[in-house]
């Protein structure tokens, strides 16, 4: 956070400052004696300013005592050269005079608003100084991590909304100079210095929100319980992956008091009213007593209707409420693991970041006699992984705060919580695994998995979108997705995937509301195949379209979906293609032809994706 705003400054902005000044200063006399002087000072105090914050470090394994009272006594020298050089820049009257020029006005307002988002980086470097004292003197308390982590949630606040709040108006200000004329190096320079001041501001904000938020959720003022879903994307659902175990985790005054996760076999008998299978389900799958499972709850992706889905069957079949719902799948636990070392599982062995999936997918389909006694791992080691997260050091907290992050935008954690506020944050983040409801054009790509079998562990699966935008505002696609499904040669393929092996899929598109679909094709081995019927519907604002097919083992599949988009006219386009939950990427080749214009890209689809493109 403090490094990205000290380079922000120090190598950015003082390149822009000096370059101004050879062009303000025109004449003689005292006003220009006094403009060099102004940049001096402003080029000493941003070199001073990336000597702090490079100081200081990133992490809150770099913040020493001696790093943060190094960083301190650096910045305490910085800001008042940026402030004297500052002023005396916004007060002379060449930068005054030039300000009244249609260009180079727009110049100088930019070279200027760099010059106070100088001055706003080392008032938010003292903010974040006073964070890292706060880490520090936490990390040195006796007592228990979650009464710690609390008190640091609280201690942090005051700071980090002062650095809120102090960047975000610079950053505003920076978005309004690049919507104006400017120099072609000093737009370059403004637009990277708006982009790292994001992201400061970003991280500011998000630490902010946990800061005010965090507590209350983990149990600071009453115990807070949430119900827990394992997801296994070996076996896709749209959720994320058949919920393999289901249970609670209960938190008080930041710790958990209590965690139990069972398989979700063992609420099907507990249910005490009928849940109805949701169409096509209802025809793809058989269930027990002909009425949808816990373990098939996730057939929404999108996470609150799954999580509301799954909380009222948790209901039914324990009469406990809960206050909201995570999901997680192997691979979240995986990037865990990464941080944690690896964790020792008594009966079950130990488990690292790069065996943990191929180990459970052993135990539970392979190893055990029965399916239903291997089913007993997923909770007992989803038990020793949480518990080893949460019993982690401070020092380690950033760091795995980081792996949350990157598994919500990777969309293998969710969570929906009913406290509104808290609610508002996650949505905001990303975090809560909602269909995106943004404007313009969208696409998402949905598997589910009806086989009862791991094909999606095998399955190789690409897509390539093929986009067409014309001045009226329309636009037209053409997706194509292509599966391949291996031989299964060895004893664990051949038991995760039985009986023929095939992999049957319920595929979703999911379109702009208002799209009109053109038809879709499907080729088996290149030859033209009859498709299962195609069903058009609308969910969550989206047109959905859906079709169901059968792939065997050595085989492929070609699926091409066309359709078409009325959009508002405009000179600009842009397409947010999300992924799904679970998913550990699709990669996807990008073709886009707009008036004048034709881009192309290769995306990994491993997180949500949005392109743009103006004429």
């Amino acid at each position: 956070m403090s490094s990205a705003t000290g380079r922000r400054l120090g190598r950015g902005s003082v390149t822009i400052l000096w370059a101004a000044a050879l062009l303000l200063i025109g004449g003689a006399g005292l006003e220009s004696l006094t403009l060099a002087l102004a940049f001096g000072e402003v080029q000493q105090g941003s070199s001073t300013l990336l000597q702090a914050t490079d100081r200081l470090g990133a992490h809150p394994e770099q913040w020493t005592p001696d790093r943060i009272s190094a960083a301190g006594r650096l910045n305490r020298t910085a800001g008042p050269l940026l402030e004297r050089g500052c002023a005396r820049l916004q007060s002379n009257p060449i930068p005054r005079a030039a300000g009244g020029l249609p260009v180079a006005g727009a110049d100088t307002t930019a070279v200027l608003d760099l010059c106070d988002a100088g001055i706003a980086a080392s008032r938010s470097l003292d903010d974040f100084l006073r964070v890292a004292r706060a880490y520090q003197a936490v990390e040195r308390d006796p007592a228990p991590p979650g009464a710690r982590f609390i008190k640091l949630l609280s201690e942090t606040g005051a700071p980090l909304r002062d650095a809120d709040a102090r960047l975000r108006p610079v950053l505003a200000r920076l978005r309004q100079d690049l919507a104006r004329p400017l120099a072609p190096p000093l737009r370059a320079k403004v637009a990277e210095a708006a982009g790292r001041l994001a992201d400061a501001e970003q991280r500011a904000a998000l630490g902010l929100g946990m800061s005010e938020q965090l507590g209350p959720a983990l149990g600071s003022s009453r115990p807070t319980t949430y119900l827990v879903l394992l997801e296994n994307p070996g076996e896709m659902r749209p959720s994320g992956g058949l919920i393999g175990s289901v249970g609670t985790i209960t938190f008080a005054n930041g710790a958990p008091s209590q965690l139990e996760i069972r398989p979700y076999d063992d609420y099907n008998r507990l249910l005490k009213q009928r849940f109805p299978i949701p169409s096509p389900l209802d025809r793809l799958m058989s269930f027990y007593n002909n009425a949808l499972e816990i373990g098939d709850a996730g057939w929404d992706p999108d996470f609150p209707t799954t999580a509301r889905l799954a909380e009222a069957m948790y209901k039914s079949a324990t009469g406990l409420d809960v206050d909201g719902t995570i999901a997680f799948d192997p691979y979240a636990i995986s990037a865990l693991l990464a941080v944690t070392g690896p964790v020792s599982v008594p009966t079950f062995g130990t488990f690292s970041a790069a065996d943990v999936y191929a180990q459970l997918n052993y135990i539970i389909n392979v190893q055990s006699a029965y399916p239903h006694e291997g089913k007993q791992a997923l909770p007992v080691v989803g038990r020793e992984v949480l518990k080893t997260v949460l019993a982690q050091p401070i020092a380690a907290w950033p760091r795995l705060l980081d792996v949350f992050q990157q598994q919500a935008r990777g969309r293998h954690l969710q969570i929906e919580v009913h406290d509104a506020a808290l609610a508002k944050s996650l949505a905001a983040g990303d975090v809560d695994g909602s269909i995106a409801a943004t404007p313009g054009d969208y696409l998402m790509v949905v598997d589910a998995n009806v086989g009862a079998t791991k094909g999606d562990l095998y399955a190789n699966k690409s897509m390539s979108v093929r986009s067409e935008v014309y001045a009226d505002g329309l636009s037209r696609h053409l997706v194509t997705i292509d599966y391949s499904l291996p031989a299964f040669n060895d004893d664990l393929a051949r038991a995760l995937n039985p009986g023929d092996g095939s992999y049957r899929d319920y595929l979703r598109f999911y379109l702009p509301e208002h799209a009109a679909v053109a038809g879709v094709k499907a080729a088996l081995d290149s030859q033209p195949s009859v498709a299962a019927p195609v069903n058009v519907t609308q969910e969550h604002g989206r047109a959905v379209v859906g079709v169901f097919f059968i792939l065997p083992p050595q085989h492929s599949l070609r699926l091409q979906l066309a359709y078409e988009v009325p959009l508002q006219v405009g000179r600009s386009y842009s397409l947010f293609i999300q992924k799904q939950a679970g998913s550990p990427g699709l990669p996807t080749d990008l073709l886009v032809s707009y008036p004048g214009g034709r881009a192309e890209r290769h995306l990994a689809l491993d997180r949500d994706e949005e392109v743009g493109y103006r004429w």
